[in-house]
């Protein structure tokens, strides 16, 4: 308990900036104070059906129970820091199991215990995950599958099996990403070390647990992936995007500088500029070092880049998934992966006393820049405006805070940044459609005659957003009343009636389109092309 009490304090004050962070516009709107069966806590709705393309009901479930207690931001910049907390004492304990004592008595010792801990809860790349209030997603998925490890190395009897079991499913309901981990404890000596029939079983039961888990999310998903993402050819631009994602992430290991929320790595960029070549020449390096550590026997250090790939696998972009569509890279993917090279630098460091010095210094130094990053968290204008800092093509980053501008009455910064966004994304509808509800407010009407009009009387664009149909309706409707004022009543007959079959259940949308039809006694025609 003391252990977690301190690890708790620390996690406190090199997070503290994070703790006056507001509600981010990005998935924390979405997913939590925009979320209707949330904010109601009606949390069995997450159990039925899937929301936002997204089959995670256990952290619905817990977001659920936090925002009763406090819908505050405060109180689940509270709930991140107790359970990354609790994750750090439990790496403590895998790292003690992990790392044995040498066969001449000379321990690992509590010393390089904690450094492992330490550089695992403190370098800069783990902050989006603490920080970020969406973030807890990869928190409790981590904090479930760790338990559950530990139960499964630990306990012998079928009750513990079983409640392990429970908890890595749990832990798979949380965030998918949690599936390599039976296949990665495989990769660690002292836990095969352990294996009887029974555990067999057990990760056998967890590894089919996975694969469901993740046919489900990739129906649910299915859809909007299609749409959004330009998946590449098999091969070899997929092993090409994989080498490049381990390269960064090792070299963001290595240089935690600059960090960002969206780095825009998406995979055509990639292929085209060529972005690979340092980072698949990094991975390439950690490669031969990993089989050259394996071959002059230094196991720890091999087995703690292969645990690293692995975790790292549904991320890799051999099987495409939908965050491609904004960058294949990102920092909360390598929350738990973090763990196998933290083991393997504690492995070297036990043999190479003087190596625990330099990593007591890196710990110094990478406490310093999670607690400075964490700033960038602490509400949407500084956060957005650090992402275009960096990614100035960043479609999120400006369809983003071109809202939050907007919602500030800031609409002249909102205009700039909705034309960015359709700069760089021209068939997509939310900057359109955005631009739509800010040329209708500024009385433009001449611009929604030109711009959006255009777009949405093209089957194509239509096509293209099939997945967003509440925007295309808004849109339309939009479209309708300048259509109407311009006494264009087939025009606006027609836009009614779009807008009204891509979004039936809008009940503003449905009161307008009874309101019009009954004034002009037109009917619809088919709709066009797409629907």
């Amino acid at each position: 308990m003391a252990r977690l009490i301190l690890l708790l304090a620390l996690s406190a004050a090199v997070f503290f900036p994070g703790f006056s962070g507001k509600f981010l516009y990005w998935d924390d709107s979405t997913h939590i104070i925009n979320n209707p069966a949330l904010v109601s806590g009606e949390w069995l709705k997450f159990w039925s059906e899937s929301y936002y393309a997204l089959y995670i009901p256990v952290i619905y479930s817990l977001w659920t129970l936090v925002y009763a207690i406090s819908s505050t931001p405060l109180a689940f910049h509270i709930f991140n820091v107790v359970l990354h907390s609790l994750n750090g004492w439990m790496i403590y304990r895998l790292l003690k199991l992990s790392l044995p004592e040498t066969p001449a008595g000379v321990g690992r010792g509590k010393g390089i215990l904690w450094l492992g801990t330490l550089a695992y809860m403190f370098h800069p790349l783990q902050t989006e995950s603490v920080v970020w209030i969406s973030g807890g997603r990869d928190l409790v998925s981590t904090a479930f599958g760790l338990a559950a490890a530990l139960i499964l190395w630990e306990r012998e009897s079928r009750r513990a099996y079983i409640f392990a079991t429970v908890l890595f499913v749990l832990g798979l309901l949380a965030k998918a990403t949690l599936a390599p981990l039976p296949v990665a404890l495989l990769v660690l000596k002292e836990f095969r070390g352990r294996l009887s029939p029974a555990r067999w079983i057990t990760l056998s039961v967890w590894l089919v647990s996975a694969i469901g888990v993740l046919i489900v999310n990739k129906m649910v998903q299915q859809e909007n992936l299609e749409a959004m993402v330009k998946v590449p050819a098999l091969f070899p631009d997929r092993f090409i995007i994989m080498a490049d994602i381990l390269g960064f992430y090792i070299q963001k290991i290595l240089v935690p500088f600059p960090l960002a929320a969206d780095y825009g790595r998406i995979p055509e960029i990639v292929l085209a500029k060529k972005w690979f070549l340092l980072p698949a020449a990094l991975f390439v390096a950690a490669l031969a070092t990993a089989i050259l550590a394996r071959i002059f026997k230094k196991p720890k250090y091999f087995e703690g880049w292969i645990f690293f790939g692995l975790i790292l696998g549904p991320v890799l972009g051999i099987i495409p998934f939908m965050a491609q569509a904004q960058s294949s890279v990102a920092d909360r993917y390598v929350y738990l992966a973090w763990f196998g090279p933290v083991m393997g630098i504690c492995a070297l460091a036990t043999q190479f006393p003087k190596l625990k010095v330099l990593l007591a210094v890196m710990i110094s130094v990478w406490m310093g820049m999670s607690f400075s990053h964490a700033h960038t968290w602490k509400d949407s204008d500084t956060f957005f405006t650090a992402m275009l800092d960096y990614n100035p093509n960043s479609f999120v980053g400006h369809t983003t805070i071109g809202v939050v501008k907007f919602q500030a009455g800031r609409l002249d910064l909102a205009e700039k940044h909705f034309r960015e966004a359709h700069r760089i994304e021209p068939m997509l509808v939310s900057p359109v459609g955005n631009l739509a509800v800010l040329y209708w407010e500024l009385k433009r009407f001449d611009r929604i005659v030109s711009e959006i009009e255009v777009l949405f009387t093209n089957p194509d664009f239509i096509k293209a957003n099939l997945t967003t149909k509440p925007s295309l309706s808004r849109m339309g409707r939009i479209v309708a009343r300048v259509q109407k004022m311009q006494s264009r009543l087939g025009d606006a007959n027609r836009s009614w009636c779009q807008a009204f079959a891509l979004d039936p259940a809008n009940q503003d949308g449905v009161q307008e389109f009874l309101a019009v039809q009954q004034t002009t006694g037109m009917k619809c025609e088919e709709p066009r092309t797409g629907l």
